[in-house]
């Protein structure tokens, strides 16, 4: 896997002014019009491919969260076989307490009216996606989700329908560990 963040010498984490400026200036550094070469163009045009790339990626929220996710799991390759539902536990029950390192993942059964409550120690990426989005999320591919990036604690996310859930917790590329406290919160009104 490819480290964007080498690549455009930034710190993981760098806010998006300071990712713009410095891929601006690199643009200007490394523009194959500056060579008069052929083989300084043509490494140039690499490297500015390369920039491209790295900064297309960083300057989006959604695909930075999917990167950094990636990066700080190792770019282990997705899991081939669906991940068993968990059993439905009782309204307030606690689903998970989580390790210490790592994208922080739980699998839960829940239904409309139902709620989330995720506790974190610091600021972070907290998404809840259904089963074909968190496959798309492992494949690296477009994905949606309920969510995002977390800067009070506890974050309370709904349930929008019966399924089998999954939640993703990560540091959003900034170092450190994050760690939480999930809690399924049942719909009254929900019998099933």
């Amino acid at each position: 896997m490819k480290d964007y963040y080498a690549i455009l010498g930034i710190q993981a984490q760098a806010g998006q002014a300071e990712i713009r400026q410095r891929y601006r200036l690199l643009v200007v550094q490394c523009h194959p019009d500056k060579f008069s070469r052929s083989e300084q163009k043509a490494e140039a045009e690499e490297k500015l491919k390369e920039i491209n790339e790295a900064y297309e990626t960083l300057k989006d929220p959604r695909k930075r969260a999917r990167y950094d996710a990636r990066r700080a799991a190792g770019n282990r390759p997705p899991r081939t076989s669906p991940p068993e539902p968990a059993g439905r536990p009782e309204a307030g029950q606690r689903v998970a307490d989580s390790p210490p390192s790592g994208p922080l993942h739980y699998t839960f059964r829940g239904g409309y009216g139902d709620r989330v409550e995720v506790t974190l120690n610091r600021q972070a990426n907290v998404i809840l996606l259904d089963p074909t989005n968190y496959f798309l999320y492992q494949s690296g591919g477009n994905f949606r989700y309920i969510g995002g990036y977390a800067h009070v604690s506890p974050i309370v996310l709904p349930v929008p329908r019966l399924d089998v859930w999954h939640l993703v917790v990560d540091t959003g590329g900034y170092p450190g560990e994050v760690r939480a406290s999930v809690r399924l919160i049942r719909n009254p009104a929900t019998l099933w």
